[in-house]
């Protein structure tokens, strides 16, 4: 949750090609967009969420698609893992080949474990003091729990995970409670993922058109609307103030790095931690406005909290397993998610295409009007396949019920991906698939991804039918 205070730092300029970049932001704009054409749908905390995710899923493509065009390897399974199983965004180092990482000593282990327990105590006590009367308080409470139990908590236990695996894994959070000053703080120690984001995606491309000072402004304040847009917005209201607490941010390590600033000993020591807590702390409620707490966070809080301390979730999904071998209903229930997640999964398997395959290289022999042509179709097969995913998953229900239009919808999906699979098999010439192990078992893996794509919507689909 922040912008990088990286001043210092040198400027690289992107060598992306030009199409790669376009591939890239596609995801990133794709998918909030369908956040949105949904949000009718959706309450405040449920469109929180939804947008939330599709920010971030949309910042891992872009990552990816950066790590792809720069040369760096991006086989399936890594992809994979980098896409859904790590909350960094520095995909050139995760990708990169295994190094000797130094391995994590055995006392953090514990460390992020007992953060994700506090984390969850933190919840369900908020959430037990507003089922009696719903306060502010409460609110924050629930925010201080989902921190620990994601940033300090289970994101530390992934980082720990993939580094005992030599994999190149920083935390996300550096111990930003020993920072000792605002730079430090903002730069190396919190939320690393999206401070990498704002680094390669606002800082970099400004700092030698505009100065160092003018770009690290702009980082923090695309930093503030990113957040006014996953809080103000749902919300309906607060709409600024998080730009504007982000401004003040920028402003202040500014300061902080000025004659003055220097002069009264804000760079680091004490004065420089105090200076800090002041600037970061202090304005918090500017980020987390009262229209946040009040019409997202706590209407979230009394859906979880209920689930939580009546036990509905786990005898929720006891009995969600069970059924699913005794009724279609549960079955198709539970394939349809399957489905929805198996979408992104081709999408992360589509945009290997381009480096994999080279296309940058044979692209470029073809007249420019059937290059762009191919990039166009290759992005709307992107953006087809980001629609059938997220579709599936915002209209699981209406699926699930056999409204007409959810119905017409799985007819299509099942006759796209019927069709995928003849043409897999009657058109495509096996002798001219890529050689190598990777290739082949990446080929059987998406056929048999395909097969299951189209038996879930065909399934449906005759399911529904039959039942007139």
């Amino acid at each position: 949750m922040n912008a990088l205070a990286i001043a210092p730092h040198a400027a690289l300029q992107s060598r992306l090609p030009r199409n790669a970049s376009r591939l890239g932001w596609a995801a990133l704009i794709v998918l909030p967009a369908i956040a949105f054409a949904l949000r009718a749908h959706m309450s405040p905390w449920t469109f929180m969420w939804s947008l939330s995710i599709a920010l971030f899923f949309g910042c891992k493509w872009e990552t990816l698609v950066r790590a792809g065009s720069s040369g760096i390897s991006v086989p399936l399974a890594p992809s994979l893992a980098y896409f859904f199983l790590w909350p960094g965004m520095d995909a050139k180092a995760f990708l990169s080949a295994p190094k000797a990482t130094e391995k994590p000593s055995g006392s953090r282990w514990p460390s992020a474990s007992l953060n994700a327990i506090a984390g969850l105590a933190c919840f369900v006590l908020a959430a037990h003091l507003a089922a009696q009367k719903p306060h502010m308080l409460d609110g924050w409470l629930a925010m201080l729990g989902i921190v620990l139990v994601l940033h300090f908590g289970t994101f530390q236990l992934a980082a720990l995970a993939w580094r005992s695996a030599g994999l190149n894994a920083r935390p996300i959070m550096q111990s930003p409670l020993r920072a000792d000053s605002l730079s430090d703080f903002w730069g190396k120690r919190w939320n690393l993922g999206f401070s990498q984001m704002t680094r390669e995606l606002v800082f970099r491309p400004l700092q030698s058109r505009i100065g160092a000072p003018a770009a690290l402004m702009a980082a923090f304040i695309a930093s503030g609307v990113i957040h006014d847009l996953v809080i103000s917005v749902p919300a309906r209201g607060g709409l600024g103030l998080p730009t504007i607490y982000f401004a003040f941010q920028g402003l202040a390590v500014l300061f902080e790095r000025s004659s003055i600033g220097n002069r009264l000993g804000l760079a680091g020591g004490l004065g420089g931690r105090f200076y800090a807590f002041l600037c970061a702390a202090v304005p918090a409620p500017l980020l987390f406005h009262t229209f946040f707490v009040r019409r997202v966070i706590l209407p979230f809080l009394s859906f979880a909290g209920s689930a939580i301390l009546q036990g509905q979730g786990a005898r929720t999904m006891t009995l969600a397993i069970f059924n699913c071998f005794t009724s279609l209903p549960a079955f198709f229930g539970l394939a349809l998610w399957l489905a929805a997640l198996g979408h992104f999964c081709v999408l992360v398997a589509s945009f290997q295409v381009p480096f994999r395959l080279n296309w940058f290289t044979d692209l470029a022999n073809l007249q420019p009007f059937n290059r762009k042509l191919m990039w166009v179709h290759g992005v709307f097969a992107v953006f087809t396949i980001i629609a059938f995913g997220s579709l599936t998953f915002l209209l699981h229900n209406e699926l699930l019920a056999g409204e007409k239009s959810a119905l017409g919808l799985a007819v299509f999906m099942a006759f796209y991906w019927i069709a995928r699979i003849i043409v897999d098999l009657t058109y495509y010439d096996h002798a001219d698939w890529p050689k190598g192990r990777s290739f082949v078992v990446g080929h059987v893996l998406l056929t048999l991804l395909f097969v299951f794509l189209a038996g879930t919507y065909t399934g449906l689909v005759l399911w529904h039918l039959a039942r007139g």
